[in-house]
């Protein structure tokens, strides 16, 4: 009998150990360093198990090896970055892995070129083509309830292609903004949904929409065809950007529509074209996000992290030529949310996944970096390729702040959260070697929040900038030599750092001010 036990304790045991899995953790709970500072990523386990390091699924590894992990104490990696970035530890044991990602100097992540210089050239011209096509809107009646009232419809745009969707709006006397949802990835007829939750207990026009040429219903057979990468004319994202710009030139018709507020949101492939459309069309005022898509497409290029669709990663599994690789490069910076986002100088509110592969985090936060107006970021350390709470609600408290009207929506229960908010005061003009005084606020639900972390940051100017005070809400500034200094800043609400999943994250909120020196 005692050698039965034995026989199945041994089972048991292998048994066990072979369905145990690795545990992996960076040792600061913000998961942030800085440049030289040793990263260490703390393991928990037995047996061997191998590593990578890395910032993109198809970079370099930038380290990599095996590790003899001992049950009885905490097995540790450690690791030095020199630049800024999101670096990600995966850990393999019994074909099962596990990862941790430490971000490094996050928000000083820059993209490692500049735009085309004749991005805008670019881009006016198509604008100038599309503005020609009449919008020739389609509607049919979809549904009607007490609150709000929906329509499917198709408007006109370039190259003889149509732009679907559903629009529904609020019932009630006045005004509304408008907010436009731009979609993810897919082409499965039935992809799009009526919006109406959102114009009935948002109190706004709500828009979602198809970026491909079929009825919503209908799956298209030549979605994200043709697509010529190494022609910025040819690319399918060109149109879908278009067809963006169609629904917003649709929605300034509408009796409906205040004439003023209009936002534009989604995630993944909605968010960087979000992106891109918010610093394209100056019509848009309000920005929200989550793990944006088409962020950095060059990154590769420097063998570091690239936004999905991956363009560069293509020219490899296809075997581009050297030549086909740089017309790649060059040609998808066309469509690149990063460079659109620092034409952006309006409101964002964004969610960043440190632990994202789809949509790796150092790109989504090149792009949210070079945004220039008040915004916000929730950096979740834990989170992949999903859409928080944070985004789905977050983003309607964040309109609510914005457009006062969606306080009072058709649906009788109105919430009334309106998120955060930072306030950096007014631009200043001041002489070399005076001192100008700096008062910044940040608010939570409209209140002042005095316990969160703040600094001071120079984010564009070329001479010395002394703070009294880099981390107090009043500090003064003396400026060194003449010029233009664009001044950010930043408040940091870490109370929920200590959570367990995509719950641990820190939240940044940013406000700008401009400061002439004579």
């Amino acid at each position: 009998m005692r050698k039965t036990h034995l026989i199945l304790f041994c089972v048991l045991l292998i048994s066990t150990l072979a369905g145990a899995q690795v545990e992996i953790s960076v040792d600061r709970n913000t998961a942030i360093y800085q440049p030289g500072e040793t990263i260490q990523f703390n393991l928990e386990g037995s047996g061997e198990a191998s590593y990578r390091i890395f910032s993109d699924r198809f970079s370099s590894s930038l380290e990599q090896g095996k590790i003899d992990l001992h049950s009885w104490e905490t097995n540790t990696i450690h690791f030095q970055a020199s630049q800024p970035g999101i670096y990600i530890c995966q850990v393999y044991q019994n074909f099962q892995g596990r990862m941790a990602a430490a971000a490094v100097a996050p928000m000083s992540i820059e993209a490692k070129m500049d735009p085309p210089s004749d991005m805008m050239e670019f881009w006016n011209a198509q604008l100038a083509e599309l503005a020609s096509v009449p919008i020739d809107p389609e509607l049919e009646f979809e549904t009607s309830t007490e609150y709000s009232e929906s329509y499917e419809f198709s408007l006109a745009t370039v190259n003889n292609r149509r732009v679907y969707g559903y629009i529904s709006i609020p019932k009630g006397s006045g005004s509304y903004p408008a907010i436009l949802n731009l979609p993810a990835f897919g082409d499965n007829a039935n992809g799009t949904q009526i919006p109406s939750t959102l114009a009935e207990r948002g109190g706004a026009i709500s828009v979602s929409i198809t970026i491909h040429n079929a009825d919503v219903n209908q799956a298209d057979p030549d979605a994200y065809e043709p697509d010529i990468i190494t022609n910025p004319d040819s690319l399918y994202y060109k149109l879908a950007v278009l067809a963006g710009v169609r629904v917003i030139d649709y929605i300034f018709t509408r009796p409906e529509f205040d004439g003023q507020n209009m936002a534009v949101n989604g995630v993944s492939q909605g968010g960087g074209l979000s992106m891109i459309i918010a610093g394209l069309d100056d019509r848009v005022n309000a920005l929200a996000y989550s793990n944006s898509a088409l962020c950095v497409n060059h990154g590769l290029y420097f063998d570091q992290a690239s936004g999905f669709p991956y363009y560069l990663n293509q020219t490899r599994e296809q075997n581009f030529s050297e030549a086909e690789y740089l017309q790649t490069l060059q040609a998808t910076s066309y469509v690149d949310a990063a460079f659109f986002a620092a034409r952006y100088d309006g409101p964002s509110l964004g969610v960043v996944g440190y632990q994202d592969t789809i949509c790796p985090a150092q790109t989504v936060l090149t792009a949210h970096n070079a945004l220039r107006g008040p915004k916000i970021l929730v950096h979740a350390k834990n989170l992949d390729h999903s859409h928080p709470n944070d985004y789905w609600s977050g983003r309607i408290d964040f309109y609510r702040n914005l457009f006062p009207t969606m306080l009072t929506p058709p649906w009788p229960f109105a919430d009334i959260k309106t998120g955060f908010y930072a306030d950096a005061g007014t631009n200043l003009t001041t002489s070399i070697g005076q001192a100008v005084t700096l008062n910044g606020a940040v608010f939570l639900e409209g209140t002042p929040n005095l316990a969160w972390e703040v600094d001071w940051t120079v984010e564009e100017g070329t001479g010395n900038v002394s703070f009294s005070n880099s981390t107090g809400r009043t500090t003064t500034a003396t400026f060194g030599s003449a010029g233009t200094y664009l001044l950010r800043f930043t408040a940091y609400d870490k109370e929920n750092l200590d959570l367990e999943g995509e719950d641990a994250k820190m939240i940044t909120i940013s406000d700008y001010v401009r400061v002439t020196v004579n």
